[in-house]
């Protein structure tokens, strides 16, 4: 038969239900077979991982988890904050405004991250002083972000944890077959 037509037509069952192990066990037999007539290493790697992920011998959120925190595990102050920008969630943050200072004891660096209508600005310059300021290691922003408890003495830590609770940190999850 046909291994390609098989995987398309099988498509439709998995995503009726993801939960029906025999449609993803079907569809992964003819993603492999496919997989094993490609000459091409790039697209058999792709039929195959689909049939490991489709068997459930292959997690690719632990995959995409592991590399985000390897990514995190190096951006500085600065570029954890911009990332911040695109994790806002905007049924949490809804209207709210606040404004909360950044200055970063490794970098030097210092940040405003106003919140304003879910949407995130950050200008980079002294912060003024009527904001209240966070005064951390990127590191340490890293620790925050996975819930652990900042220093005493770092600052607004109050306000640094009611903006994080405006952001979806959480790793998106990523399937390349199972959707």
């Amino acid at each position: 038969g046909d291994p390609q037509f098989a995987a398309e037509l099988t498509q439709m069952l998995v995503r009726i239900d993801h939960q029906d192990w025999d449609a993803r066990h079907l569809k992964a037999a003819s993603l492999r077979q496919r997989g094993y007539q490609e000459i091409n290493t790039i697209a058999r790697a792709w039929y195959l991982n689909g049939a490991n992920e489709l068997d459930g011998k292959l997690n690719p959120a632990m995959l995409a988890n592991r590399g985000l925190q390897n990514i995190q595990g190096q951006l500085s102050g600065a570029e954890l904050l911009e990332s911040w920008r695109y994790q806002v969630d905007p049924e949490k943050a809804g209207d709210t405004g606040m404004v909360v200072g950044f200055e970063f004891t490794d970098s030097g660096d210092a940040y405003t991250v106003e919140l304003r209508n879910s949407i995130l600005e950050i200008t980079p310059g002294p912060v003024a002083a009527d904001v209240p300021v966070v005064r951390i290691s990127a590191a340490q922003l890293r620790e925050a972000m996975e819930g652990k408890p900042l220093p005493p003495g770092a600052g607004a830590t109050g306000e640094l944890q009611n903006l994080l609770a405006y952001l979806d940190l959480s790793p998106p999850e990523i399937f390349m077959h199972l959707r």
